[in-house]
């Protein structure tokens, strides 16, 4: 990662722009790439290497569409359950996909909408809707927008931070620890509160 941080340093230019969109099209593709720190480091870059704002935030949302659509190609195909391993179309497997299915049909929009400000789980949210199969229309529209809003939020928050990279890594590193214990915490309780429905339903 050091290497391509100074490689970015240096060469401005249209790879360097290709290589932002391409760090953020592939945090949707496999999530545990830090892609939020490319594109910290290239809104850094604005004030201190002469980067385009322009470019970088145009880069930063054309990566993050192209990501999310792959993304929800992928939960599309996961909905040819001929597809699926055996064990997981049958008694409880069966179940728990279609209670995935269905709470993801009920506030899969509002995911969407949200999906940008939720660092970590970004890509399953696309890989969620592709699977409760919601239109690709609200996909594009939701997520798009929800990539021009976190990106807007980034720049504004560089600004006042001064741009510089490592302040502004802190910041965002600590939003996203605090949203993924909330969301832990929730999915957990979540999962508990099915779970004992099912077992009241089925002793």
């Amino acid at each position: 990662m050091d290497s391509v941080l100074d490689w970015l340093r240096s060469n401005e230019g249209p790879l360097a722009y290709l290589l932002i969109a391409c760090a953020s099209f592939i945090e949707y593709v496999i999530p545990p790439l830090p892609g939020d720190t490319i594109a910290l480091f290239a809104i850094a870059l604005v004030a201190h290497a002469q980067y385009s704002p322009f470019a970088v935030y145009a880069a930063l949302n054309l990566g993050s569409v192209a990501g999310s659509l792959v993304a929800y190609a992928f939960g599309w195909w996961l909905t040819r359950l001929e597809r699926w391993p055996a064990w997981l179309l049958r008694g409880s497997g069966r179940f728990w996909a279609e209670k995935v299915r269905e709470g993801l049909a009920r506030r899969g929009l509002w995911l969407l909408a949200a999906n940008r400000f939720l660092p970590a789980f970004r890509a399953f949210i696309f890989v969620g809707a592709g699977f409760a199969r919601i239109p690709i229309l609200w996909v594009v529209l939701l997520g798009g927008l929800s990539a021009l809003a976190w990106n807007a939020l980034l720049f504004a928050l560089g600004w006042w931070l001064g741009m510089r990279f490592e302040t502004l890594r802190q910041w965002v590193d600590r939003y996203a620890l605090v949203i993924g214990i909330g969301i832990g915490l929730y999915l957990v309780w979540h999962l508990v509160k099915v779970f004992r429905a099912q077992k009241r339903k089925h002793p």
